[in-house]
């Protein structure tokens, strides 16, 4: 008797061998985790993150004989709240379809809190639960232009059981029921209302109720619950229930821990929805070929040649009012980028919601829809045309955008994104030991807990951080605790620092700023370019040797980061970095005035 879909999958999650995996998967598994640890981070720096503390206060549990973690928040209600804060910026990983990172690193972290896995049990987990979601993700076909009814987290609650199942140590026949169960409990394909209405909302792919009942799942088969194992097979299975046109069943079990999907995982360098992502590298891009700020109204017209799709609503939706419609629309995160603000919770405050000026260059981009056959390469492919008012003309064409798999983001500039997001957190020292801990998981005796208990995906105490002062007159260096951050700051990150001609560069900021001190001697030419009000130190000198050359190399530029200082100009233990100037060609002096520097 042939096995059902359920069963094969059972078996996969039970017995897949760690020694068959290949190393190249085991990497990519601690990049898909090190993304959504940074997008984790950057959530918890949203309100939203306040509204879900409360739930995860209400669900503490006490230890057990199987040794969870004292005081650990219950694993399904822990994965509700991660997956949505991973995905609460949609900054998080791409496929083919969806974002499988929210999903099945938050059901993992959950769950191996409980379990005191070992970091290699942790990253098999977290890689047979990327296989099984996005197999299923890409057998639901739609042969329509335009679904009816659509949603990740639909599927994606597969992901989320099996890397439950497996940590779990369940069984064959037990992790089959898991996947039964969730099919049978997945969230409604609500997306065609809930980013697709009247306006975005927060429940958006409804992630968290995707992780949280794909935990459920795989304790309710623990226990001994069953599902129906049948549930993928015929012209009833989940394929109708999730609103499919047509299920390819040979893409759920083909290949199945030969070819592995997570390899096809890519990396956002914008926090933005994919269907955008050409269309604001392509903007940014010929704003950077014609040299000019784009706050001076140099520009006569913009116009972006984008899918069909991002020319109706809610893409081409202009000065979005919240940060949900704001993901969703091209026009705010082109604005975004060429304005140079760093991208993540940056491009979601209020300043910048309701800034004139940016809403002003946004009302400047005309949207126009490309023929099906304009990029054979890239589904998602976008042009922007430039014309300035002295009538010079400048385009750029993207056909695959950064970050996506087969135009993957540099390992260095994932890293400054990760250290971007998580500092405000846990601290600069907490965001590099985070990264140490992640790229060490599958060493002998790795554990995924800090001491005291908590996993590398929990904040540390207020009370307990400490953050490095690289903005300490004396000497900025002296108390790093990781001198490669001083690297990834200066030198990593998003290409919306690129180098250009020194002698042309100049200060942008990104953040409302203090009476500051620059703790980076960049040279007379950058000096010279900075606003009055922003001082050198000149007896530092940073030297960023081989790594310089290979984050150069790849096109990146210098990020600088300000720190509050005290009326002694000393910058205080505790300050988290309020300020950061990135250094470009032709960039915004304006907008480094406008946001609250004075003169000295």
């Amino acid at each position: 008797m042939t096995a059902f879909i359920t069963q094969t999958f059972g078996s996969y999650i039970a017995e897949e061998a760690l020694a068959r995996v290949p190393s190249d998967v085991f990497d990519r598994s601690k990049l898909c985790l090190l993304d959504s640890l940074g997008c984790l981070f950057g959530g918890r720096q949203l309100p939203t993150a306040g509204m879900l503390r409360n739930l995860r206060g209400d669900s503490q549990v006490a230890p057990s004989s199987g040794g969870p973690v004292s005081g650990c928040a219950e694993p399904a209600a822990a994965a509700f709240v991660k997956a949505t804060l991973i995905n609460a910026l949609d900054f998080d990983d791409i496929y083919e379809k969806g974002h499988p990172g929210a999903t099945v690193i938050a059901a993992a972290l959950s769950v191996a809190e409980h379990t005191k896995s070992s970091g290699t049990e942790f990253l098999a987990a977290v890689i047979i639960g990327y296989e099984v979601s996005c197999r299923v993700g890409i057998s639901l076909a739609h042969v329509q232009p335009r679904k009816a009814i659509h949603g990740h987290g639909t599927w994606q609650i597969f992901g989320a059981a099996a890397a439950a199942a497996r940590l779990m140590r369940l069984d064959a026949g037990r992790a089959a029921h898991a996947i039964a169960i969730a099919a049978a409990n997945a969230p409604v394909a609500s997306v065609m209302k809930t980013v697709y209405g009247d306006a975005p909302s927060m429940a958006k792919n409804n992630f968290g109720m995707a992780a949280q009942m794909g935990v459920l799942a795989a304790r309710l088969a623990a226990a001994g619950y069953e599902g129906p194992l049948d549930v993928f097979e015929g012209e009833t299975g989940f394929w109708r229930m999730a609103g499919a046109d047509e299920c390819r069943f040979d893409k759920l079990t083909k290949g199945l821990g030969d070819a592995y999907e997570i390899l096809r995982v890519g990396f956002k360098p914008f926090s933005c929805c994919r269907l955008i992502l050409s269309s604001v590298q392509a903007s940014r891009d010929v704003i950077r070929m014609a040299g000019i700020d784009p706050a001076d109204g140099l520009h006569a017209k913009l116009i972006v040649t984008a899918p069909p799709i991002v020319c109706e609503p809610p893409f081409c939706k202009v000065r979005p009012r919240d940060m949900w419609a704001a993901q969703f629309s091209a026009p705010h995160a082109i604005a975004m980028a060429v304005f140079g603000v760093e991208p993540g919770p940056d491009w979601f405050v209020d300043d910048w919601l309701h800034d004139e000026i940016a809403g002003r260059f946004q009302d400047s981009i005309e949207l126009r829809p490309h023929t099906s056959h304009a990029s054979p390469r890239g589904a998602h492919a976008a042009s922007a045309w430039l014309q300035l008012r002295d009538g010079q003309i400048f385009e750029r064409h993207v056909d695959v955008a950064e970050g996506e798999a087969s135009n993957p983001m540099p390992k260095s500039a994932l890293e400054g994104k990760f250290l971007r997001l998580a500092s405000p957190v846990v601290g600069d020292s907490g965001a590099c030991e985070a990264i140490d801990k992640v790229y060490a998981l599958d060493k002998a005796g790795s554990t995924l807990c800090r001491p005291g208990g908590r996993t590398v995906g929990t904040p540390v105490p207020k009370a307990g951080r400490k953050h490095a002062c690289y903005g300490h007159r004396a000497n900025p260096m002296e108390n790093s605790p990781c001198p490669a951050l001083v690297e990834q700051r200066l030198w990593s990150t998003a290409r919306d620092f690129q180098l250009a001609d020194a002698t042309s560069w100049s200060a942008v900021s990104h953040r409302h700023c203090h009476p500051t001190s620059l703790p980076v001697n960049s040279g007379s030419a950058a000096k010279a370019a900075v606003p009055v009000g922003i001082q050198f130190n000149p007896c530092i000198d940073v030297r960023l040797r081989e790594r310089t050359k290979q984050i150069s190399d790849h096109g990146l530029g210098p990020s600088m980061y300000l720190h509050r200082i005290d009326a002694k100009g000393e910058t205080s233990s505790d300050s988290n970095p309020v300020l950061r100037f990135g250094l470009r060609s032709n960039s915004l002096p304006r907008r480094a005035a406008r946001t609250g520097c004075r003169d000295t």
